[in-house]
């Protein structure tokens, strides 16, 4: 019977992970928009402004754009797609204090996510300068057409000084298994 040891659980705030990483302490990012994909989901502005009252760090400008019809619409399950919705804001707005966050809902199509894209790095209102991404899956399961699309939108964003942040995914970055974690 293998050896099972108890160790404490321990969580940390996204300022303490970025404390952990060096981020610049005491910013004001006030002249700064991180734009957010986001493919479903959304946020309850109550539930986001307890947590940021809670962490004492102030809360963000929050900013919904829609693209091709989607909008903020929570579904009431923080273990889905509000979740990663809330997440995302939360982190975002937690280690760049003032931030301004402009978040782009569009349909969970890859015409979605790619027209999220273009819009936010295209967006001459919100101006974001970095974008995040944690939506999406692997490369080895988009077509080479949508390969094509992503990779011109993100040279777009090069050009006009947008940085693009992409997760690599809850299953790793370059491979999708039916299982977890995949056999090598």
């Amino acid at each position: 019977m293998p050896l099972r040891t108890s160790t404490a659980r321990k969580s940390y705030t996204p300022p303490q992970v970025a404390n952990l990483y060096q981020f610049p302490q005491n910013i004001n990012c006030s002249g700064q928009c991180i734009g957010i994909i986001e493919l479903g989901g959304g946020y309850q502005l109550a539930e986001l402004q307890q947590y940021f009252s809670t962490l004492g760090v102030p809360q963000p400008v929050i900013t919904d754009v829609s693209v091709n019809g989607a909008k903020n619409q929570p579904t009431g399950d923080p273990n889905g797609a509000d979740g990663e919705v809330a997440l995302d804001i939360e982190v975002a707005g937690a280690v760049a204090p003032g931030v301004k966050i402009a978040v782009y809902f569009a349909p969970n199509t890859d015409a979605g996510f790619l027209n999220a894209i273009t819009t936010a790095i295209h967006d001459t209102q919100n101006k974001p300068s970095v974008l995040s991404i944690s939506w999406g899956a692997a490369e080895i399961q988009w077509t080479t057409q949508a390969m094509k699309a992503m990779d011109r939108a993100f040279q777009d964003a090069a050009a006009v000084g947008v940085t693009i942040c992409a997760a690599a995914g809850d299953r790793g970055s370059g491979r999708w298994c039916e299982r977890w974690p995949c056999p090598r």
